[in-house]
C-alpha cells in the first residue's frame, strides 16, 4: 500500500505577503518583556510619522490583552467593525487603527498555540489597508508564537527596552533570536531612560543592526493617556519626533 502525505500551506500566508509587500514598510514593535513602553513608542511613533507627511496604519496586535484604544482614549462604541472590501480602520485624528477590541468587546480571549497564529493571520487578512503607505504593529511582549509568526513576512522589527537590567537582558535575548532566524534588519530603542548615552548601542551595532535612539523617562506622560491633543503636546511625543528622521532611514523610504 501506497502512503501518501500532503502538507498544505495557509493560503492566507502569501495573501498578506503579497499584502504587506505592496506597502512603502512595515515597522513591527516588539519587547522581551512587559512595562517597557513598546505600546506607547508605537503609537506615538505612528503619529510622528503622519506628521512627516506618511500615510499610517497601525495595528494592535495583542490578541489577549489590547490596549492602545485606552491609550488614544476610544470607547468600545468608537470601535465598531465597519466592512468595506475587509475590515474597515478606526480613523484617530490621522491614523489609521486596527484592534481585535473591535471584535471581541470587553469579553477576554484565551488564545494558546494555533489558535494566536490563526487569529493574527486572520486580522492581518481581513484588515482593509487602502490608503495605507507605511504599517506600524504593535506585537504582544515576550517571545512567542507571534514574533516567530510576523517576522516570516516582509517586515522591520524594532525591539523596545528599558535601561534597567531586566530589560536589557530580555532585549539581548531577543536580537539574538531575531539574528539566529534569519532577520536582516532590526532596530533598538531605549525607552523610559535615565540616561542620554545609549547601553546596547555597541551591541545592537556588533549584529549589524540600527539603535534608532534614547528615549528620556517622561514622569508626566501618564496624565495624558487618553487624551490625543495632550499626548501630541508632551515631552515623550517631543523625544519621538526628535528620532523620526533616523526611523525613516531605518524604513528606507
Amino acid at each position: 500500500m501506497v502512503s501518501l502525505s500532503f502538507t498544505f500551506e495557509d493560503p492566507r500566508v502569501e495573501y498578506v505577503r503579497v499584502k504587506l509587500a505592496r506597502l512603502k514598510g512595515v515597522l513591527v514593535f516588539v519587547s522581551g518583556k512587559g512595562g517597557v513602553g513598546k505600546s506607547t513608542i508605537a503609537t506615538l511613533t505612528s503619529f510622528s510619522l503622519l506628521s512627516r507627511g506618511f500615510k499610517v496604519g497601525l495595528v494592535d496586535m495583542d490578541l489577549t490583552n489590547p490596549t492602545i484604544h485606552v491609550i488614544l482614549g476610544l470607547s468600545l462604541s468608537d470601535m465598531r467593525v465597519v466592512e468595506d472590501r475587509g475590515v474597515k480602520p478606526v480613523n484617530v485624528h490621522g491614523v489609521n487603527l486596527f484592534s481585535p477590541i473591535m471584535f471581541i468587546g470587553e469579553n477576554p480571549l484565551p488564545l494558546r498555540g494555533s489558535s494566536i497564529v490563526n487569529a493574527l493571520r486572520e486580522l492581518l487578512t481581513i484588515s482593509n489597508l487602502d490608503g495605507v503607505e507605511v504599517l506600524l504593529v504593535d506585537m504582544p511582549p515576550s517571545i512567542k508564537e507571534e514574533v516567530l509568526e510576523i517576522i516570516r513576512y516582509d517586515v522591520k522589527p524594532v525591539v523596545v527596552t528599558s535601561q534597567d537590567p531586566l530589560g536589557l537582558w530580555s532585549a539581548k535575548r531577543l536580537l539574538r533570536l531575531l539574528k539566529d532566524e534569519g532577520v536582516s534588519d532590526a532596530a533598538v530603542v531605549e525607552n523610559m531612560a535615565m540616561r542620554r548615552d545609549a547601553i546596547l548601542g555597541d551591541y545592537v551595532r556588533s549584529l549589524g543592526y540600527t539603535h534608532l535612539g534614547v528615549i528620556p523617562f517622561d514622569q508626566e506622560f501618564h496624565k495624558t493617556i487618553g487624551d490625543v491633543e495632550g499626548i501630541l503636546a508632551s515631552k515623550l511625543y517631543g523625544d519621538i519626533h526628535s528620532i523620526t528622521d533616523n526611523v525613516i532611514n531605518f524604513l528606507g523610504v
